[in-house]
């Protein structure tokens, strides 16, 4: 320390003090559930105290924790219909971690699964009024995108059903003339 001058010194003492404080602030900060805070005084940390090979460490696996942590809910949510709360889930990801692919196809997929329930309620519809031909159509879009959509699929069944009895309907009137 011979050498510095006494407010040099003064200075690191001071980041080396302010960045622990803001580390122990993060790590209670997660403790208590309040992620974004908690990962924002992490990085303050990091930013204050660069050296610091602890709080970078701990910082990374806490932010892919808790990133893998938010990305399974948003996938549940997905899965269950839920799109509002499967996007948010997303985005909040996209919060901590701008260039999460897995985040950003999640968002992507929200959009289609939203599509695709909008194509599937308007072939709901045309089906109910007996347009079979235009419920095809609207379902066809929906298929080609995802040919395993359960209600799509569901639907698609009842409108084969329907044309197969329409079918037999017809041989069936043509054989007694």
């Amino acid at each position: 320390f011979f050498g510095y001058p006494a407010g040099l010194l003064a200075a690191f003492l001071l980041a080396g003090c302010a960045a622990e404080r803001s580390f122990r602030e993060g790590k209670t900060l997660l403790s208590e559930g309040k992620v974004e805070e908690g990962l924002s005084r992490l990085e303050n940390a990091v930013k204050e105290d660069p050296e610091a090979l602890e709080y970078r460490t701990y910082l990374i696996k806490q932010r892919e924790s808790y990133t893998k942590q938010i990305l399974a809910q948003a996938d549940a949510s997905l899965l269950n219909g839920r799109f509002d709360e499967a996007e948010a889930a997303y985005r909040r990801v996209l919060g901590l971690d701008r260039s999460s692919p897995r985040a950003s196809a999640g968002v992507e997929a929200v959009v289609a699964a939203r599509r695709h329930r909008a194509l599937v309620d308007e072939a709901e519809l045309a089906f109910g009024k007996g347009q079979l031909a235009a419920a095809q159509d609207k379902l066809r879009q929906v298929l080609v995108d995802n040919p395993r959509h359960r209600e799509g699929k569901a639907l698609q069944r009842r409108i084969d059903d329907k044309l197969a009895q329409s079918q037999v309907g017809s041989v069936q009137l043509i054989s007694s003339i």
